[in-house]
C-alpha cells in the first residue's frame, strides 16, 4: 500500500520493478537485470538509476521468444 492506502494490483500496473517482474513472469532477478541492461530495449523504462519493466511490452517480447 502507498501512503494513501491504495494498492494497485500487479496485473494492472504499467511498469513493474525487477522484483515484481520476477514474481509475475517467474524469471530470476539476475536474468531480468541482464535484460534490463540493454540500452535499446523498448520494454525497459529508465527512471533515474531505476529500471522498470513495461509489463505489456515485456509480455509481447516473451511471447515471441523460445528461450531467454
Amino acid at each position: 500500500m502507498d501512503e494513501n492506502g491504495i494498492k494497485v494490483p500487479i496485473e494492472k500496473k504499467y511498469a513493474l520493478t525487477i522484483k515484481e517482474a520476477s514474481e509475475y513472469f517467474n524469471i530470476g532477478t539476475n536474468k531480468l537485470y541482464e535484460i534490463a541492461n540493454d540500452p535499446y530495449d523498448e520494454s525497459i523504462l529508465r527512471v533515474g538509476n531505476h529500471k522498470l519493466i513495461k509489463r505489456e511490452k515485456f509480455e509481447e517480447k516473451l511471447d515471441k521468444l523460445y528461450s531467454i
